[in-house]
């Protein structure tokens, strides 16, 4: 199936060629302004109006009394040029501008081939963003600029050209591209460069030194450390420094004490080391906005897009809440493998919130927000439908979630995690239902794949592991290390037979640390804990209070047999109240009682005490053991007296509970129940 929607375009020769010749071209005329431009030309008895270098040497002239005999600038710009002290600047003029056609001819055909190599090695080799056509015009755009600010930078200031930030460029798209991107800029700066200068050797080696330094130091994006690019810059300028200084005494050009004494704006030993801080600070200081160039966006903005009041990730909440509480869920275990393995984890995080946005067009159409409660169930859209149908509709959710997350304008690294997360693959089970029917429509695998794009960057081939991850893990039972273990490893394993993480840039140990990683997050997420006491059923009640000792009898608990509870009977003091004494306290159970006659008033059923099978019905007083085995009633709390005529009219306390009980009544009836 074709792509419903456009993705990032990849580079190709077509595409990358003629702008490759633009850019030759552009830099041939960078190199050669000087003799293009007549007012840059240098004239006898005339002010020099550029600054004019003597062929490239390693080290500065031999020590001399003036500061110009002591640089390695032979023409100053603004001074008088002499016809007989720069005799042999005015001639090296004369004789390459009269070999100006082919001096520029050679510089183009050079420059080309270079920016075809960088090209086409950051295309075959290259993974992520390296592939992009954009990440190849940003590369060039840069380049040329770069390299246009160095030849100005000859021209018109008294340095060294050590002292130019050549590194910078290899900091910056080594820290966004990878290793192999920014040793392979490295390379075809220090050739442009060199070429400037008449090929200097000795310059292109210190490029190339400081650029393998960096490749070194420095890791694609670790975590978005930028602040580090600083501190490679200087460790690279030191080091080129100190070799730099190795050959040049090794040769025996200059003495250690001597080379000191050299003016410091023409010594390329402190160039190299304030090169290579420069080059540090600024690819400190504009990472981001190269980064922003390239697609990558900021932190900043990213932040902005994980608040979870964001209007869409809001709708997506409301539209679609299982989809949500997958994403959320996702957005964890992802962030944590991609920090594992030092990846972006807060693009992946981003990336988990808004991959599944497509879902909200029909959310019905998605198991997770189908309602299975009882007297809620929802009806499956995919019982009666056809299996391309069914297909059709799950596959919106990748093509119309990509529209819609552009229409609101957020970042192409966040969109591509849309048409990445499933990449090419199957929908097996509409495939499976499709060949079960017999597949009269003639379908193929192709009309149920995916109509997106292989994962192309670390942290989309994580989404992609996770997002099966994270289905499966809700299906283990009991969730043990092992059983996890297996899951992911048989993701990880189909996800590679399928080559679907071939172009993601993740190593084997990559892939093996971000196993070990969700299997660890996964046991600890799934964990269990101990019940509490009030979610063990009914096997245990909350304690009563005393008071409820008296209370009417209530129904036993179901758990316990149906057998009703014969009246306690009242001690021998306790006669009925008088109208001037009133109800007299019940007495503890442990002393002596006589049994109580039929006619007595009966009382209440002892409570049920919590772990035994149910309440003992008492006979007599004499019968209750010496440890009490109910608590003293309160007198508010004793029944009223036993009906008849002669129950007095006065009046009595108010009791807590119900009115008086009915006439007592055969034990088997009375029961309480």
């Amino acid at each position: 199936m074709s792509a419903r929607f456009p993705v990032r375009r990849f580079s190709s020769l077509r595409a990358t060629a003629p702008w490759a010749a633009v850019l030759a071209l552009a830099l041939t005329i960078v190199g050669a302004l000087e003799l293009l431009l007549p007012p840059l030309q240098l004239e006898a008895g005339q002010p020099a109006p550029i600054q004019v270098r003597r062929a490239p040497r390693i080290v500065p002239p031999p020590l001399a009394e003036r500061v110009e005999d002591r640089s390695d600038l032979d023409a100053w710009r603004g001074e008088p040029v002499n016809p007989v002290a720069h005799a042999d600047l005015l001639a090296r003029q004369a004789d390459r501008l009269e070999r100006l056609p082919g001096w520029l001819a050679g510089n183009f055909v050079l420059f080309a081939a270079a920016l075809l190599a960088l090209s086409w090695y950051l295309r075959r080799f290259g993974r992520g963003l390296v592939r992009y056509t954009r990440t190849h015009f940003v590369v060039f755009g840069v380049l040329f600029l770069w390299l246009a600010l160095f030849k100005v930078f000859l021209l018109f200031t008294p340095f060294s050209p050590y002292w130019f930030p050549l590194a910078a460029p290899s900091l910056i798209f080594g820290h966004q591209l990878g290793r192999r991107a920014g040793i392979t800029i490295t390379l075809f700066v220090a050739l442009c460069a060199a070429s400037f200068l008449e090929f200097d050797v000795a310059l292109m080696t210190a490029v190339v030194f400081q650029g393998l330094i960096v490749g070194a130091l420095v890791e694609a994006r670790k975590r978005r450390r930028v602040s580090r690019l600083a501190s490679v810059g200087v460790l690279a300028g030191v080091l080129s420094a100190l070799v730099m200084g190795a050959a040049m005494f090794a040769g025996a050009r200059a003495e250690l004490a001597e080379a000191y004494r050299y003016v410091v704006q023409a010594n390329p030993l402190a160039g190299a080391v304030g090169g290579g801080i420069l080059a540090g600070v600024l690819a400190w200081w504009f990472a981001v906005p190269a980064g922003m160039a390239l697609g990558i966006p900021s932190r900043g903005k990213l932040i902005d897009l994980q608040d979870v009041e964001h209007p869409l990730l809001r709708h997506v909440r409301e539209r679609a809440p299982g989809s949500w509480e997958h994403s959320r869920a996702m957005a964890n275990l992802a962030e944590a493998a991609a920090a594992h393995i030092g990846a972006d984890g807060l693009l992946v995080r981003v990336g988990a919130y808004y991959h599944d946005y497509g879902k909200t067009i029909h959310p019905d159409f998605f198991i997770e927000n189908i309602l299975s409660e009882p007297g809620k169930e929802q009806p499956n859209p995919h019982k009666d439908l056809d299996p391309k149908d069914s297909s059709d509709h799950i596959v919106e959710h990748v093509s119309g979630g990509v529209a819609r997350l552009r229409q609101q304008k957020l970042p192409e690294a966040v969109v591509e995690f849309a048409y990445t997360h499933h990449g090419t693959s199957v929908i097996e089970f509409f495939w499976g239902k499709c060949q079960e029917t017999g597949n009269p429509h003639g379908y193929t695998r192709e009309d149920f794949s995916y109509p997106g794009l292989r994962p192309q960057t670390r942290e989309t081939g994580i989404l992609m592991i996770v997002d099966a991850v994270e289905a499966a893990s809700r299906t283990v039972q009991p969730p043990t290390r092992e059983k996890f273990r297996k899951v992911v490893e048989h993701i990880v394993l189909s996800k590679l037979i399928q080559g679907q993480l071939d172009d993601s840039d993740l190593s084997l140990e990559d892939l093996h640390r971000i196993i070990d990683n969700l299997v660890d997050s996964l046991v600890h997420g799934r964990h269990e804990r101990v019940k509490y006491p009030w979610q063990k059923g009914d096997q245990t009640i909350p304690p009563q209070a005393p008071q409820a000792a008296a209370a009417p009898a209530t129904t036993p608990e179901p758990s316990r047999p149906a057998r009703p509870a014969e009246p306690i009977a009242p001690p021998p003091a306790a006669t009925p109240a008088s109208p001037t004494t009133g109800p007299k306290p019940v007495v503890t159970p442990a002393a002596p009682a006589t049994p109580a006659p039929p006619t007595a008033a009966p009382q209440a059923p002892p409570t049920a005490v919590p772990g035994t099978t149910g309440p003992k019905p008492v006979a007599s007083a004499s019968d209750t053991p010496t440890k009490p085995a109910f608590p003293s009633v309160p007198p508010a709390a004793e029944p009223a007296p036993p009906p008849g005529p002669s129950v007095p009219a006065a009046p009595a306390p108010a009791p807590s509970e119900p009115a008086a009980p009915k006439p007592p009544e055969p034990p088997d009836e009375a029961g309480g129940i």
